[in-house]
């Protein structure tokens, strides 16, 4: 049975918002590939400059210019790749993975912040480049493995937040392998875009109570001026294939007509 929600979150290549101020939110929910030409593709067009910093397979969260730690401070431990869950041909994150697994409140979309402290938090208020425009950052990227394999209990989301306490729905699953994207593995590339301001801490986190998460791959993130967010949207092939087959459907039905 086609599940019509599933099939319109898996060809969002991207969603925007208006944001308070005149600014503008932009979001990347896509596979590895496509999600990785969009986020490229809005930093350039938007005056930025993308950094890209590969995840070791081990270690901890400190980082050249920004950590990754728990929402409450904790350390995170670096992972192994990630091989998805289903992929064909077989594919892995770009980097070393940490483990998110969603725990806490009631999950499943009821209260997203309640499991916030699952997640993982980067922290960015050392961050403040040579000819940048401040400190912090404001559009962030990475990959996400092993979501949507289970437990969506009616359903399993994705979240991000710039400041911890505005919540950005970046995914939302309803139906085990439906969000599939990246060789028709459990992978997808997320992000977000806020041009408000510059904002030194950023929340990623997941509320699928009893399913395995993992962040990271290679973590992607620029700065760009308030107000000159430039959202470019890259069809994906997945979006471009279904297309091109409910073109071919349409013609034989039209030929069967005739």
């Amino acid at each position: 049975m086609l599940n019509i929600k599933a099939l319109a979150v898996g060809l969002a290549v991207a969603a925007v918002s208006a944001a308070p101020a005149g600014a503008t939110v932009f979001n990347i929910f896509s596979d590895f590939d496509g999600g990785l030409t969009n986020f490229t593709n809005t930093v350039n067009a938007s005056g930025g400059t993308m950094v890209s910093d590969v995840l070791p397979t081990s270690g901890d969260g400190v980082r050249a210019n920004y950590t990754i730690t728990r929402p409450n401070g904790n350390a995170v431990s670096l992972n192994g790749l990630y091989t998805l869950s289903g992929s064909s041909p077989t594919r892995q994150t770009s980097g070393g993975v940490i483990s998110i697994n969603p725990a806490f409140g009631p999950g499943h979309g009821a209260d997203p912040i309640a499991s916030i402290n699952s997640g993982i938090k980067f922290d960015f208020s050392s961050y403040t480049p040579l000819g940048g425009i401040g400190t912090g950052i404001n559009a962030l990227a990475f990959e996400v493995g092993d979501w949507g394999t289970c437990c969506q209990n009616p359903v399993s989301n994705i979240y991000m937040s710039f400041d911890g306490t505005s919540v950005i729905t970046l995914g939302s699953s309803d139906g085990n392998n439906n969000v599939f994207l990246t060789n028709n593995g459990a992978g997808v590339f997320v992000a977000a875009f806020n041009d408000a301001t510059l904002y030194t801490q950023v929340y990623f986190w997941g509320d699928g109570l009893g399913e395995v998460l993992n962040a990271g791959g290679t973590v992607r993130y620029a700065q760009i001026g308030q107000g000159e967010l430039v959202p470019v949207e890259t069809p994906e092939p997945l979006s471009l294939a279904l297309f091109g087959t409910a073109l071919a459907g349409l013609g034989l039905v039209r030929r069967r007509a005739a």
